[in-house]
C-alpha cells in the first residue's frame, strides 16, 4: 500500500505543470522530489500501479483538452466582430450600431457604443467600405480577395474554408489526444497499441467551447459575407459580355435618348462600383483584397459602355458618308447641261423628287448633330475625318436648297430654248416631208409611164433604169423612215411642253405613193 502512494505521488507531481521550469536559469525555487526505492517487485503491485498511472493521465488530458479548446475558443470571442472593431468598417451595418449605442458598449469587452467614439465623418452613412477609420484593431487574421469567379461574385479562398480552418482545432485536438498511449493496456499485453479515450465531440467540454468560437467566427465572416452582396448587386454587370450586351441592345431598336442614356447609366455604374469601397476593407477577422472584383465589375461596366459608343460611331460615320454621298450626287445631278427637251424633262423631274427629299435629308444632318453630342458627352474618339464629315453634311442641306433654285430657274430658260427650238423641228420636218413627197409623187408618176408602154422585152437601156428606179425608191424609203421617227420624237417633245400634236399628212400621202409601187428590192417592205 506504502509503495502504492508513492508512485501515486510520484505520477501526480511529474504531470503537474510546473512553471519554475520556464523562469531564468538560477532561479529556480527549489521542489521537492519523491525518489522510489526502484520498480515494484509484486506483479499485483505493478499492475495497480499501470493503473493508476493511467487513470491519472487519462484525467489529466481531459482537463488539458477542455482548457485547451477553452482557452482557444476565447481566441475567436475576443475578436466577436459585434464587439469591438470590424463592424465600423461594415458600411451599413446600421443595426449592429444601435444595439453597441443602446447597451453602451456591446459584447465581448468592446469598450464603449459607436456613438461614443466616433465622430465627424466617422459617424457618416453612405461612406464606402473600409472608408471608416475611427475603430483601430489588430492586423486581421485572415486575408481574401474578392473576385469574380464563373460571372458570379465569390471569395478567394472560400469563407467555408476560413470557417474551416477556424474550427479545425476542435477536431485535431482531441484526434491527438486519443493517440496518447494506454499505459494499464501496454502493462497488461506489451504487443497492445491501445491509447486513452478522450472525451466525445458531445461533451460539454468540447462542444461548449466549439459552439462560442463558431458563433464569434460565423458573426466575424458576416461583414465580408454582407461586403460581397453589395457587390453583388451589380450582378447585371455579369454573365453576357460587352460586344453582346451592345448587339442586344441595337437588336432592341432603342431610340438615341434612350442609348444616351444607357451610356451615361453605364458610366455611373461603373463610378458606383469603383466608390463601393476601398481597394482592402480590413475587418476585425478577415482582411478583404476587394481590388480584383472591383476592378473587373467596373471594368464590365465601361467596356459595356465603349461597345454602345463605338456601335453608335461606327452607324454614325457610316450614316454620315451616305447622306454626304447622296447630297453629292443630287448637287452634281441638278449641275448637268440637258442636251434636248427629253433631258430637260428628266431633269427637271429630278429636281422635283430632290427638292421632295430635302427634308430628309436635313432630318438626317440633325441626327447625325444630335448623335455627335453624344458621342462628345460619351468621351467617344471621334476622329477629324468624322468631325469633318460632320460639317459638310451639316452644310449640305442649305447648299442644296440654293442649288435646287439656281435649277428651277435654269429648268425655266431650258424650256423656253427647247419650246422654241421644237417649233423650228416641227417647221423643218414639213418641209422635208413635202419635199420627199414631191420625190414619191414623181417615182410614181415615171413608174405609170413605163407600165403603159407596150412591147415584148425590154432593153439594156430600160433595164438599167429600173434598176435606177430601184434604188431610188429605196433611198425615198429610208428617208421616209426618218422622217417619220423624227415626227414621233417631235410629237413626245410636244407632250412634254403640253402642246397639241403637229399633224404631217405628207408622211402618210408619201407612204402611199410607195406602197403603190410595190417592194423595192431589198426593201423592208
Amino acid at each position: 500500500m506504502q509503495a502504492a502512494q508513492l508512485a501515486a505521488a510520484a505520477v501526480s507531481d511529474s504531470l503537474r505543470y510546473d512553471e519554475e521550469e520556464d523562469a531564468p536559469d538560477g532561479e529556480r525555487a527549489a521542489r521537492q522530489e519523491v525518489r522510489l526505492p526502484g520498480p515494484p517487485t509484486d506483479p499485483a503491485s505493478a499492475w495497480r500501479t499501470a493503473r493508476l498511472i493511467s487513470a491519472l493521465m487519462a484525467r489529466d488530458l481531459a482537463d488539458c483538452l477542455a482548457a485547451s479548446l477553452d482557452c482557444y475558443a476565447r481566441v475567436w470571442t475576443a475578436m466577436d466582430a459585434r464587439g469591438r472593431g470590424g463592424a465600423e468598417a461594415w458600411a451599413g451595418a446600421a443595426a449592429a450600431d444601435a444595439a453597441r449605442d443602446a447597451d453602451g458598449g456591446g459584447g465581448g469587452g468592446g469598450g464603449g457604443g459607436r456613438s461614443a467614439r466616433a465622430g465627424g465623418a466617422c459617424g457618416a452613412r453612405g461612406a464606402a467600405w473600409g472608408s471608416d477609420r475611427c475603430a483601430h484593431h489588430p492586423p486581421p487574421l485572415f486575408s481574401v480577395q474578392l473576385v469574380v469567379q464563373d460571372e458570379r461574385i465569390a471569395f478567394s479562398p472560400p469563407l467555408a474554408e476560413l470557417r474551416a480552418a477556424a474550427l479545425s482545432a476542435f477536431d485535431a485536438a482531441p484526434a491527438a489526444a486519443a493517440r496518447v498511449e494506454d499505459v494499464a493496456a501496454r502493462a497488461a499485453d506489451p504487443a497492445s497499441e491501445a491509447t486513452l479515450r478522450p472525451p466525445p465531440p458531445d461533451h460539454p467540454a468540447i462542444a461548449a467551447p466549439r459552439a462560442a468560437a463558431a458563433g464569434a467566427v460565423d458573426r466575424g465572416l458576416e461583414p465580408p459575407a454582407a461586403l460581397a452582396a453589395a457587390f453583388g448587386a451589380f450582378a447585371e454587370l455579369l454573365g453576357a459580355g460587352p460586344e453582346e450586351r451592345a448587339a442586344a441592345w441595337e437588336a432592341g431598336g432603342h431610340s438615341l435618348e434612350e442609348t444616351a442614356a444607357e451610356i451615361e447609366r453605364l458610366g455611373a455604374l461603373a463610378a458606383r462600383v469603383e466608390a463601393l469601397s476601398e481597394l482592402t476593407v480590413a475587418f476585425r477577422m478577415v482582411s478583404v483584397d476587394a481590388a480584383p472584383a472591383r476592378a473587373a465589375l467596373a471594368g464590365r461596366a465601361l467596356a459595356a459602355r465603349g461597345a454602345l459608343l463605338a456601335r453608335l460611331r461606327e452607324r454614325w460615320r457610316a450614316g454620315n458618308e451616305a447622306a454626304i454621298s447622296r447630297c453629292e450626287a443630287i448637287a452634281d445631278r441638278l449641275a448637268e447641261e440637258p442636251p434636248d427637251a427629253e433631258a430637260m424633262a428628266a431633269l427637271a423631274a429630278f429636281a422635283s423628287s430632290a427638292s421632295d427629299e430635302l427634308p430628309a435629308l436635313a432630318a438626317a444632318a440633325s441626327e447625325a448633330a444630335a448623335v455627335g453630342a453624344v458621342l462628345e458627352a460619351g468621351r467617344g474618339a471621334v476622329d477629324e475625318g468624322g468631325a469633318d464629315a460632320l460639317w459638310r453634311l451639316r452644310r449640305w442641306p442649305a447648299a442644296l436648297e440654293a442649288q435646287l433654285e439656281a435649277a428651277a430657274e435654269r429648268l425655266a430658260g431650258y424650256r423656253e430654248r427647247f419650246r422654241l427650238q421644237l417649233a423650228a423641228d416641227q417647221r423643218a420636218l414639213a418641209q422635208d416631208a413635202q419635199t420627199l413627197l414631191s420625190e414619191a409623187a414623181a417615182l410614181s408618176s415615171e413608174a405609170g409611164a413605163r407600165a403603159s408602154e407596150a412591147g415584148g422585152a425590154q432593153s439594156e437601156a430600160g433595164g438599167a433604169q429600173s434598176e435606177e428606179r430601184a434604188a431610188a425608191a429605196r433611198e425615198v424609203e429610208e428617208r421616209l423612215a426618218a422622217l417619220e421617227r423624227r415626227a414621233q420624237t417631235l410629237s413626245g417633245r410636244e407632250d412634254i411642253f403640253g402642246l397639241p400634236h403637229a399633224e404631217h399628212p405628207q408622211l402618210a400621202e408619201a407612204r402611199a405613193l410607195l406602197a403603190q409601187l410595190g417592194p423595192a428590192p431589198d426593201s423592208p417592205l
